[in-house]
């Protein structure tokens, strides 16, 4: 084996924890046992929540669907939420 082939494996198993020692790494767990992929997903989730409650409560507030405009906000992040601070208050 050339040296150029022996350095890259080497760098390579230490990227996936071979070297390293740490069982963990091997497996290619990451931050609180998930992969970057979960995060991610996570994340979006929390988000589509966040947006989702903000676009309710617009609408709660002018007499709309909260449950509704709750699932638009979900879906549609800000889009649903500016759609939310557009619509007119509801009359009777």
């Amino acid at each position: 084996m050339s040296f150029r082939a022996s350095s890259c494996s080497l760098l390579i198993s230490s990227f996936n924890g071979t070297k390293t020692g740490n069982p963990r790494a091997s497996k290619g767990v990451d931050m609180f046992g998930l992969g970057p992929t979960e995060l991610i997903i996570i994340l979006g989730f929390g988000v589509s929540i966040v947006f989702g409650i903000w676009a309710r409560r617009v609408a709660s507030r002018k007499e709309r669907s909260p449950i509704g405009w709750f699932l638009l906000g979900f879906f549609f992040l800000a889009l649903g939420v500016v759609a939310a601070y557009l619509v007119p208050v509801k009359h009777h």
